[in-house]
């Protein structure tokens, strides 16, 4: 059995962001509803480097451990 989580999409939704809109996708994952949002699209969206907000994320204690990595397919 594979470690990664089940997730199962229960909504998408483009969400407006300053004069851009980004996806957002109300989820389940093991069971707990969450709404989960692509942070490379917000960094592109205030011109802040993605590679740098990964590694800081990467680093919270707090959002280290919610990250989910994620490849959509349209």
């Amino acid at each position: 059995m594979s470690d990664k989580p089940q997730i199962e999409v229960l909504e998408e939704r483009w969400v407006e962001f300053y004069d851009d809109t980004i996806l957002a996708v109300l989820v389940r994952m093991d069971g707990v509803v969450r709404v989960l949002v692509p942070v490379r699209p917000v960094c592109d969206v205030l011109g802040v480097d993605w590679e740098g907000q990964r590694q800081r994320i990467a680093r919270d204690e707090v959002l280290g451990s919610t990250v989910v990595e994620m490849t959509t397919v349209a």
